[in-house]
């Protein structure tokens, strides 16, 4: 198995003091310390010496109880948090890559660009292709880079991939005020347990496909992105399910053991003309299920 975590921005960084004020106890913005298993899991993940966002997830990956996978962090900032991963190599099987050239990392940015809260110009869609192309194992993880996993989330994937499933790992997301965030299908699975799922609903974020699939639908579309990150992930999970679905039933569930927590980071901005697209693509997918 290759976990592929892509790290295209730098404005997460900032957030981490946050995480690390909630594992020495201290309230955020006047909220309720975090309790319950995310707590345990926090304090093993996040540590006062911790300088990047990354190194949480990291740390999430060195607990889990399957160990036959690899590690592929592609960042187009690679040189400037390679000291990190170092530290990590003689754990984790783990390869720190720089994103490949892209389009979008040399034009000028789109009007409406706020450099103080994104300061690096993304192209998500090329870092984790970028990932594809130098994964080895046979089935791929995509993580973002501030997402702590709990022990057994690759132990489910590898389980149901055995019976021929992708897995969409269930997100929790802590926004910055300490509040949880659930997506509705998600409540009813906090016990152990199953349900199907579909490639339609596949975000980034959290999700496993083959890589012999992944070269089949030839990767995500890199011309969606735009510069801009948002719901780019749309296509994909349309032209998987044309794939491995149609006409066929799911291919893929959610599991109550594969749960990753999502540290809160900034908002999608909407407005823009490219996060627009693949929302309205978003509404068009939908309409497949009626």
């Amino acid at each position: 198995m290759t976990v592929i975590i892509s790290t295209c921005r730098e404005e997460r960084e900032s957030l981490l003091p946050v995480w690390k004020r909630v594992v020495r106890g201290e309230p955020v913005k006047g909220r309720a310390i975090v309790r319950g298993r995310f707590r345990w899991l926090l304090e093993e993940c996040v540590s006062p010496d911790m300088e990047s966002f990354l190194e949480p997830t990291l740390r999430s990956l060195e607990l889990q109880s399957f160990r036959d996978f690899e590690v592929v962090i592609v960042d187009w900032h690679a040189e400037k948090r390679r000291h990190i991963t170092e530290r990590y190599k003689g754990k984790l099987r783990i390869r720190h890559v720089r994103d490949k050239p892209s389009p979008w990392h040399s034009i000028k940015p789109p009007e409406g660009w706020e450099p103080e809260v994104e300061p690096a110009f993304p192209a998500p869609c090329n870092a984790r292709n970028t990932g594809v192309v130098v994964a080895e194992g046979e089935l791929l993880l995509f993580l973002d880079d501030n997402m702590i996993l709990e022990p057994d989330t690759l132990k489910a994937c590898w389980e149901w991939h055995q019976k021929g499933y992708g897995v969409k790992v269930i997100r929790h997301r802590w926004d910055y005020e300490g509040r949880l965030v659930l997506r509705p299908e998600f409540r009813r699975l906090w016990d152990r347990g199953w349900q199907p799922y579909s490639y339609r609903g596949a975000w980034s974020h959290g999700f496993t496909v083959t890589l012999e699939n992944m070269l089949k639908v030839n990767g995500f579309e890199e011309v969606l992105c735009d510069g801009c990150v948002g719901g780019e992930d749309i296509d994909l999970g349309a032209r998987l399910h044309n794939l491995l679905e149609r006409g066929r039933g799911y291919r893929m569930v959610l599991d109550g053991r594969a749960v990753a927590w999502e540290l809160g980071h900034v908002h999608v901005h909407r407005w823009r003309p490219p996060v627009r697209l693949n929302i309205a693509l978003l509404d068009i997918v939908r309409d497949w299920e009626r």
